[in-house]
């Protein structure tokens, strides 16, 4: 990730602020200059980016923009889903009109023997969290 890449994702993010809900992208890395540029100046509205790559679960919140990492579906194919490996996903819900994020579900799923175990965490309370999830 260049800075170059960095700045050019900031121009082009930071004009959607306000007019759109959700941004997905890949790379966390990308989004950490706008993330601290908008929680330093909060949007009109409230703003998610969902992000991956790392494969790790985890959310942060912060005053009307949150970051949600869902985990790994597949991480690399069903090679990896052997002993030890977990699928893990997030689930969003929000309020419509005016969109609002209420909770993110990080849900975790052993491939090997079926078990799963989900947390949920509050994107409507107003203050900073971050939040890791445990393996099951």
């Amino acid at each position: 990730m260049t800075a170059a890449e960095r700045d050019a994702f900031l121009r082009w993010v930071l004009p959607l602020a306000g007019h759109v809900d959700i941004v997905l992208v890949h790379e966390p890395a990308l989004v950490a200059d706008a993330l601290r540029l908008l929680r330093a100046h909060p949007p009109a509205s409230p703003l998610v980016f969902a992000v991956g790559h790392t494969h790790r679960q985890s959310v942060e919140t912060g005053e009307d923009v949150d970051l949600i990492n869902g985990g790994t579906v597949g991480a690399g194919g069903t090679g990896n889903l052997g002993e030890g490996s977990s699928l893990g996903l997030a689930v969003l819900t929000y309020a419509r009109a005016p969109f609002r994020p209420l909770a993110a579900d990080l849900v975790r799923i052993d491939p090997g023997n079926g078990s799963a175990a989900a947390r949920r965490v509050r994107l409507d309370q107003g203050r900073r969290a971050a939040v890791e999830a445990a393996r099951p």
